[in-house]
């Protein structure tokens, strides 16, 4: 019978041996093509042999931890910094599950999409892949700020044109988790209404009221018009109350028929303009 009288190490590992099978290991770190000898018997004679071994260089990249906020996907960067130290093209396999949200692959990304009205710490799992099989499994901590939107309340102020009536728009809003709130920095910063100037018969928009973490919420400003007030130029539109009757407007700016009853009219500020001549406030009444 065959038996394996010796073997040698390679010159990047060691080479053990039972008698029938030779075990080889690479020194730690090291990849690329080892070789090593076996003397093989059969009791009489001898004969050695060369075995050459390559050996696969693994993937190696960090654990990681991001942050985003509360039902706000984020993409996290996979490969790299995961890398192969042969440059081999390395592949994402598999990624998640998450307990507290959703884990899709992006090609060398992966997205993970907190649960909705989630907010706390979640982690998952992702491995990475090379062409020979050699893999490396990263974990991805994820904190999940949980940021409540601000509550806009309707304002209410009364005035007769041509008066202007300042509003501290703020002052009766607020935000669950105590953050300042303020305007967004889209929305042209308007606390005061003038009849006289800003009366436009143009579609009606929501203010926006972010906290300072970006989230938002509607408001109305409202008002009271009397008899007598001054309209805006609005191009011959006639807005209609909700009872039924009509508030004419002449094509250039005049005045509200004598006959027409006071009426509340709602005024939304319009966020998509940006200079205060620009805003437009819409009205109608209720």
């Amino acid at each position: 019978d065959l038996s394996v009288a010796s073997a040698t190490n390679g010159a990047n590992g060691t080479v053990t041996t039972d008698g029938t099978t030779v075990t080889y290991t690479p020194a730690p770190g090291f990849y690329g093509t080892d070789t090593f000898t076996v003397d093989v018997t059969d009791g009489l004679a001898t004969e050695t042999s060369t075995v050459t071994v390559t050996v696969n260089g693994l993937p190696t990249g960090p654990n990681q931890t991001v942050e985003t906020e509360a039902e706000t996907p984020i993409t996290v960067n996979i490969v790299p910094p995961v890398t192969d130290p042969e440059d081999e093209a390395l592949t994402i396999v598999s990624a998640g599950p998450a307990a507290n949200g959703t884990v899709t692959i992006d090609g060398a990304d992966v997205v993970y999409t907190p649960a909705p009205a989630f907010g706390g710490t979640d982690s998952f799992d992702v491995t990475i892949e090379d062409p020979n099989g050699g893999s490396v499994t990263v974990t991805i901590t994820v904190i999940v700020n949980d940021n409540a939107a601000p509550i806009a309340v309707d304002d209410v102020a009364t005035t007769n044109s041509p008066l202007p009536v300042t509003i501290d728009v703020l002052a009766n809003d607020s935000d669950p988790d105590l953050d300042p709130i303020q305007f967004a920095s889209a929305v042209t910063q308007i606390n005061s209404y003038d009849p006289s100037l800003y009366w436009a018969c143009l579609p009606e928009s929501g203010n926006t009221v972010p906290d300072e973490s970006g989230n938002g919420n509607d408001g109305t400003i409202q008002g009271n018009v009397l008899p007598g007030d001054i309209a805006g130029d609005c191009g011959g539109a006639t807005p209609v109350f909700a009872d039924g009757s009509a508030l004419i407007f002449n094509s250039a700016p005049g005045t509200l028929p004598t006959g027409n009853a006071a009426r509340t009219v709602i005024v939304r500020f319009r966020s998509d303009l940006a200079a205060p001549s620009d805003v437009g406030l819409f009205g109608y009444g209720t």
